[in-house]
């Protein structure tokens, strides 16, 4: 009887073993993929990064390409240096209209800038 108890407890011994063995085998094989998942999350947040700044970039620059497309720009040829004074938007403002033959403006002119 007492060799019976020694054998299944022994058989039991190596039954533990086998399952230490398992679980360190487990513990290797998810260490390894948490290793590889922080590599990968890192990789990606980088990734966002790039992509943020790139995408901020993108967005100043349409940004600035809708603004260019809503300027009325005039380009004036053949009118003499010197010709408006210190003042040169006061002067076009007043000579543009002038100019095109009291043409109907909804409104008086802006002129933002002029050079």
């Amino acid at each position: 009887m007492k060799d019976d108890f020694v054998s299944r407890f022994e058989g039991i011994l190596g039954a533990i073993q086998e399952v230490r063995g398992d679980l360190k085998a487990m513990a290797g094989r998810r260490s390894e993929a948490e290793d590889n998942n922080e590599e990968g999350v890192a990789t990606l947040k980088s990734y966002t990064t790039t992509l943020k700044a790139a995408m901020e970039e993108l967005a100043l620059k349409v940004d600035d390409l809708e603004n260019r497309a809503r300027r009325s720009n005039l380009r004036l040829v053949g009118l003499p240096e010197s010709t408006e004074g210190l003042d040169v938007c006061a002067f076009l403002e007043k000579w543009i209209p002038k100019t095109l033959c009291g043409y109907n403006f909804p409104g008086p002119l802006l002129i933002e800038r002029a050079h």
